[in-house]
């Protein structure tokens, strides 16, 4: 799908008026296999012009899995310098690239939370109650404790039942021909694991690539293509953003994943910029 944003605000008053179909299910166990890698002075680059060295950003000394990058494009600053100048999916595919390069695969036991360490990427602790058991280094529940439902715990008044899960072939045939359930976030006040849709994630321009809220730990999240910046006209396809258009003083990158600035920047000007800095230009010797 393709929508230039004139579009999108005169459609706006259409779309209350089209009703959606949302279904209620049980959160599955989430997947239980990752891919982590400890990253120790990597370089992050951000490349300007086509045909020109990149540009260093800065380096990042972390632990960091494949389900975890959405949160570290958040938090850490020099990527959320990345995402400034590049745009969320060109940041989340160069992540991925490193990770995949250095890292290795992580298989996880039932009810295990990963904890990428710079010792073990694919370090881990158990939930829900559970404790690691040193003989089999599974998630196991200590007597007296009971399992009831997932949960390893004291129960004084029994273990009631659980609710039934929707079959698997059944939320098949809800989201058949390419469709992925997605969780909704926010709607009817529930968490988005307990609310869901069917989207085709190849081609939906707020869900590229991945759910915006997936329903497993692992699987890719999806990138809102609207949300690149002095971004004018965008399309998802093939999973990825496609920028067709940009703001005035800008044009699409060579590979159409983001907007770059039409005239040329110096490597401070695109730093300054990055980090908030525009009217405090920094001298090259302060460029690290």
């Amino acid at each position: 799908m393709r929508l230039s944003f004139p579009l999108v605000l005169a459609l706006s008053g259409l779309t209350s008026q089209v009703s959606a179909r949302f279904y209620h299910h049980h959160p599955e166990k989430r997947d239980t296999t990752d891919v982590c890698a400890n990253l120790v002075n990597t370089a992050i680059t951000f490349q300007q012009v086509p045909g020109t060295p990149p540009t260093t950003i800065g380096l990042i000394s972390t632990c960091v899995c494949l389900s975890t990058i959405p949160n570290l494009l958040q938090t850490n600053v020099v990527l959320l310098a990345l995402v400034s100048l590049s745009g969320a999916p060109a940041a989340t595919a160069q992540l991925t690239t490193l990770i995949n390069r250095y890292g290795s695969i992580c298989d996880y036991p039932e009810h295990a939370q990963p904890v990428c360490t710079n010792t073990n990427a694919c370090a881990f602790t158990c939930g829900d109650g559970f404790q690691i058991d040193g003989n089999t280094g599974q998630c196991s529940c200590p007597l007296p404790n009971i399992e009831c439902n997932g949960v390893c715990g004291t129960f004084d008044a029994g273990c009631p039942s659980s609710q039934p899960e929707l079959p698997v072939r059944k939320r098949s045939i809800l989201c058949e021909g390419g469709m992925t359930a997605c969780g909704i976030d926010g709607w009817s006040r529930r968490p988005a694991h307990q609310a869901w849709e069917c989207l085709d994630t190849q081609s939906d321009l707020e869900s590229c690539g991945g759910c915006a809220f997936p329903l497993a730990l692992t699987s890719p999240r999806g990138v809102d293509c609207t949300s690149i910046p002095h971004v004018a006209d965008v399309s998802c396809a093939g999973g990825s953003c496609v920028v067709h258009d940009c703001d005035h003083g800008y044009t699409p990158s060579h590979d159409k994943t983001y907007c770059v600035p039409t005239k040329h920047q110096s490597s401070e000007e695109i730093l300054a910029s990055a980090y908030g800095l525009e009217h405090y230009p920094l001298k090259r010797n302060e460029i690290h």
